[in-house]
């Protein structure tokens, strides 16, 4: 059976709360949206909340997509699932939540390992950080100064960072911190940017520059 919409009513939505385990096994389609990818799935657990439900998909891919409500997922047009005419047992289930698995253990290694090569890269660079200092407003190294805000955390990724921002137009932090300074300033098309630097955890500035947001911060409260 191809998958099709399944609206259902407030009434449906109360019933099946009573007994979510019903749900469980059910085939889904996932609709990908914003460059996220579509496939196909099963419920593989629920669980009632109050006179809703909430339930877990695992998707072939290895994707789980957690946290869903009843009352919204399969609502008409702007369903984010759709039922593929499916009821699975155990063997597909725990093959999903296997494959979710391995893709967790894959994408921690992958992140430890891309941790440890940029610890590696910035402990190699640990010379030219020497000497500089995280004031309230600037950032200085010497007679070097750039006038700068810091950001803390602020990656889709959720991977911990400090974002050091130029205040001014010029490169100023260019010259006190050149390894992973970034400015994508376009003259040739009037595009203009305060440049930046990111710091992650294993930079040997790193601790200094959170501690400094972190302060400033406080201030702020």
């Amino acid at each position: 059976m191809h998958p099709t919409h399944l609206t259902l009513t407030a009434d449906e939505v109360r019933t099946l709360a009573t007994q979510p385990e019903r749900l469980i096994g059910l085939g889904v389609y996932f609709q990908g949206f914003y460059g996220s990818a579509s496939e196909s799935g099963a419920i593989t657990s629920a669980e009632a909340i109050g006179a809703d439900v909430s339930f877990v998909v695992h998707l072939e891919d290895g994707r789980v997509i957690r946290d869903n409500r009843l009352s919204r997922a399969f609502g008409g047009l702007r369903a984010t699932f759709l039922i593929n005419g499916k009821m699975h047992g155990r063997p597909y289930l725990d093959e999903l939540v296997a494959i979710a698995t391995t893709r967790e253990v894959l994408a921690t290694a992958a992140k430890t390992a891309e941790v440890a090569t940029y610890a590696a890269r910035m402990q190699a660079a640990a010379d030219q950080f020497v000497g500089v200092r995280f004031g309230v407003f600037a950032v200085t190294k010497g007679k070097l100064k750039a006038r700068v805000h810091y950001s803390l955390d602020n990656r889709a990724d959720g991977r911990p960072c400090v974002r050091i921002y130029d205040r001014d137009y010029g490169d100023d932090l260019r010259a006190i911190i050149p390894t992973g300074y970034e400015n994508r300033t376009d003259s040739m098309v009037d595009y203009f940017e305060r440049g930046h630097v990111v710091l992650f955890e294993g930079h040997p500035l790193y601790q200094a520059a959170r501690d400094r947001a972190n302060a400033n911060a406080a201030r702020r409260k």
